[in-house]
């Protein structure tokens, strides 16, 4: 074969080679991206920036951190771990814990189906509450709404002993709930992680109809924060300035505690006390030591309460537990969803990951060994 005619058989190979078919579009792909531009999210709704929006699935990019400080270990509140097969022990004990506080609700002759009548009309209020489109059936979720808040209360006001001349049930003696020691921690904590939350106003309703504080009852939010404080075991006179108080969900009350002079208008504060951009300036507690500067344990009643004057940096002793490592995860993933809160924890996690960035700033002279939390890894992932 010619050279010519090699050339030539070249060139048509490429040419072969370089022909390719235009996809035709057609009406039908037309009608489908039209129908996926009318869909709405799913996993993160448009109600999810709204004020009302207050319960989040952690981010990915805090998950990542911590998975198990987020999920729950044995009960699920709500509805983003509801049907989960690794969570279900304490399902079955609820409908007792329901049963029980429409027995301590027979004196307003409150009947089962005002629970649901009370708690029906708030459907679409629920639904704005939550971050994601709830694939739920109506019925289905005003049902988990009343048998998950009822739980809450009963157990709050077992634990509490709402009415000290209250005949103990025979029944809780043997309660596995309360005789096995290892239960009431976990549930615990359980009841303090964002994923796992129901609205507050749900909570209201339901204890304003069985049990109602009165003139000498105590408030929901006293019975919440009284059963949380064994966990943490803080005088009660602090607590005590928080018993007629809402927040957006438990780990909202709760939270609030631990902010010094809680502001009504969070909003408002957030903008006020935006974190500084340069603190990530803040230099090691190795370097501020060299500086001059000294440190001192101090005696507060909350983490947050931290005083920097004439040299001297006083920061409260955190001791670390599982608890404690949950409970601060949890409040800084709510920080950096709920668009109305402010960012005090946020801020803390980045003051202490400036101020601990090393093992050797864990042990200068005067420090809090007891605050050595993985904070690097965690401001890592957050952006005050």
């Amino acid at each position: 074969m010619s050279r010519e005619s090699n050339s030539r058989s070249n060139h048509s190979a490429e040419n072969s080679s370089s022909v390719h078919h235009v996809v035709h579009i057609d009406a039908s792909f037309l009608s489908e991206v039209e129908g996926k531009m009318q869909e709405l999210p799913r996993h993160l709704n448009r109600s999810a920036g709204r004020d009302s929006c207050c319960i989040f699935r952690v981010p990915q990019s805090l998950s990542k951190i911590n998975e198990k400080a987020y999920h729950p270990l044995i009960v699920s509140i709500g509805p983003f771990h509801h049907r989960e097969p690794d969570i279900q022990m304490i399902q079955e004990h609820k409908w007792r814990f329901l049963s029980d506080l429409l027995l301590r609700a027979e004196s307003k002759r409150v009947v089962l189906k005002d629970f649901f009548e009370a708690v029906a009309p708030m459907e679409e209020e629920i639904r704005k509450s939550y971050s994601e489109t709830l694939e739920i059936d109506g019925r289905d979720l005003i049902r988990m709404m009343v048998l998950d808040g009822c739980f809450i209360i009963e157990l709050f006001c077992k634990v509490g002993r709402i009415n000290p001349a209250e005949r103990i049930n025979p029944a809780d003696c043997d309660d596995p709930l309360f005789t096995m020691a290892w239960v009431l921690p976990f549930l615990t904590r359980d009841l303090l992680r964002l994923e796992n939350q129901i609205p507050y106003f749900v909570l209201r309703k339901l204890f304003d109809l069985s049990v109602g504080s009165g003139d000498n009852g105590p408030s929901l939010a006293r019975l919440a924060l009284g059963f949380f404080n064994y966990m943490v075991q803080r005088p009660v006179h602090v607590l005590e300035n928080y018993y007629d108080k809402e927040g957006m969900h438990l780990l909202d009350l709760f939270r609030m505690t631990y902010i010094p002079n809680c502001p009504e208008n969070p909003e408002k504060e957030k903008k006020r006390r935006k974190p500084s951009r340069f603190l990530h300036l803040i230099q090691c507690a190795t370097k501020l030591d060299q500086a001059g500067v000294k440190f001192r344990p101090r005696k507060a009643h909350s983490i947050l309460d931290i005083k920097f004057r004439n040299g001297l940096l006083e920061i409260p002793i955190l001791t670390i537990d599982d608890f404690w490592s949950s409970l601060f995860l949890n409040f800084v993933a709510y920080e950096q969803c709920y668009r109305r809160s402010t960012e005090h924890f946020t801020t803390y996690a980045n003051f202490m990951g400036c101020l601990i960035n090393t093992p050797a700033d864990a042990g200068w002279p005067g420090s809090l060994r007891e605050t050595m939390l993985d904070f690097e890894s965690m401001t890592s992932r957050v952006t005050p």
